[in-house]
């Protein structure tokens, strides 16, 4: 045979050879990675939670039966660290993925569950790269401070100083709550607001996500989004409103500020406000219909190819 077309057979057989035996790897260590329940009993009292996960969801719950505790569905390969100290209770994902786990399928959603008493709490801190995030009404914190990459997060509990929430593709989803100041910042998720009362300022920040706000207010708002769209439904700030949009629209819904100044490059700003406002409106080849009033707050609004329509209710 000619070696010029022995020496390709003689390879190809090599590889055939080693991509079979690595083949065979991962099926027997993904055979070991057996999914698993454990529950950590909470004994200490605590008025702290830092959270650290990688792929599991977490979700918080009220002990009923009073006996507090974290229950985590893991595997040999994801598993969790749980601990009381310093008045904190720490929950760690641990990602203890070799390179021939590459067929460990069916893992993505697992679970951590931290069942704890109802009542008010000092800190909470959560990172998230891969999993969703629920806090729900039971509970009130001082601070809350949650991260994520690609996991939803969804709060209903009240917080008393500042809630922080940032995340890559993951939405954001707020409701039935309170708090002194709310700072949102998303990719590609959308953010939602649906009535919270904010003490003193909004800032959302989303690059194409959209952002809503249903029944919400504050004393200002600062919101900035590049291809998403700006919706504020039955929403009132007491001073001022501040949208900076690309391509995204601006539209309110029986919404108002004493003051306004939005700014898009090629999306519209149309709508109903609540009270009279003195306009100032530049546009480049968007149409134009406002009101023409003296008195009120100041309304700015500018566009390059946006149309701009607002009305005055009632």
């Amino acid at each position: 045979m000619n070696k010029l077309i022995l020496i390709p057979i003689i390879i190809g057989s090599v590889l055939l050879v080693a991509g079979g035996t690595i083949f065979a790897i991962g099926l027997a260590g993904s055979a070991k990675n057996k999914s698993v329940t454990n529950t950590y009993e909470l004994k200490e009292d605590f008025n702290n939670i830092n959270v650290d996960l990688q792929v599991a969801d977490l979700d918080f719950k009220v002990a009923t039966d009073g006996n507090e505790k974290v229950v985590c569905e893991e595997t040999t390969i994801y598993y969790h660290t749980v601990n009381v100290a310093d008045n904190t209770l720490s929950i760690k994902g641990i990602n203890n993925k070799k390179w021939y786990n590459f067929f460990d399928l069916g893992i993505n959603k697992i679970k951590v569950t931290v069942y704890m008493n109802a009542g008010e709490y000092s800190e909470l801190t959560v990172k998230s790269s891969k999993g969703d995030v629920n806090v729900p009404h039971d509970y009130s914190f001082n601070n809350m401070k949650v991260e994520v990459s690609t996991g939803n997060v969804k709060i209903n509990s009240d917080v008393k100083e500042a809630l922080n929430v940032k995340s890559s593709t993951g939405d954001f989803d707020i409701s039935e709550m309170s708090t002194k100041s709310l700072t949102a910042k998303a990719s590609t998720g959308y953010v939602n607001l649906n009535k919270v009362a904010v003490e003193e300022n909004i800032e959302i920040n989303t690059s194409t996500g959209k952002i809503h706000l249903t029944d919400t207010t504050a004393k200002n708002l600062k919101a900035k989004a590049s291809t998403g769209n700006v919706t504020l439904t039955n929403s009132v700030m007491k001073e001022n409103i501040n949208i900076t949009a690309s391509t995204g629209n601006v539209k309110f819904e029986d919404s108002d500020a004493d003051t306004l100044n939005i700014k898009t490059d090629t999306g519209d700003v149309k709508g109903t406000l609540l009270t009279s406002k003195i306009f100032y409106v530049k546009t480049d080849t968007g149409k134009v219909n406002v009101p023409k009033s003296t008195t009120g707050g100041i309304c700015e609004i500018e566009t390059d190819t946006g149309d701009v329509s607002i009305q005055i209710k009632g």
